[in-house]
């Protein structure tokens, strides 16, 4: 399988609502622990409130997709007015049509950004769908097993280069 994203970037912060806009984008999937959030981290920092903000204002909706339960899920997309998929089961795409349908948009408009090769953008390459990849948001809290993907991952992220210019 092809892990190469569309757009791989240091942050979040780098993907601009013109950025978006540019692109055709009218919704952004996004993971959320490690990619918006230190993973397990129930507080959403102001600078997450005013991304999501800046990008709801010029018409771009935001469907929160993740592996997490619907209880660690639903309280940050609650707080960033945002849709949500729990439960995603990613590299699985199942969740895509759902999120498509929330959201009112067709895959054609969407992109997915996730900060995880064998699970969001697996996901994205899967339902053939426009990818963005982020550096983990870090934090010392996560699993063993995504530690143990963080390594492989990093065998295959060494082939690529950060678009953070754009």
């Amino acid at each position: 399988m092809n892990f190469r994203p569309d757009i791989y970037v240091s942050s979040f912060r780098k993907i601009t609502p013109e950025l978006l806009v540019s692109l055709g984008v009218k919704a952004l999937l996004t993971d959320l622990d490690d990619t918006l959030v230190p993973h397990g981290c129930m507080a959403v920092p102001d600078e997450v409130r005013s991304w999501t903000k800046s990008l709801s204002d010029v018409g771009i909706r935001i469907c929160i997709v993740s592996n997490n339960s619907e209880q660690r899920v639903r309280p940050v997309a609650e707080e960033l007015n945002a849709e949500y998929e729990s439960d995603a089961h990613k590299p699985s795409a199942a969740f895509i049509d759902d999120a498509c349908g929330k959201l009112g948009v067709e895959k054609n408009e969407i992109i997915l950004m996730g900060d995880q090769l064998f699970t969001d953008i697996a996901a994205a390459k899967n339902a053939k769908i426009r990818c963005i990849l982020v550096d983990p948001v870090g934090g010392a809290k996560t699993t063993v097993w995504i530690r143990l993907k963080r390594i492989a991952e990093k065998v295959i992220k060494k082939n690529f280069r950060r678009d953070d210019d754009i």
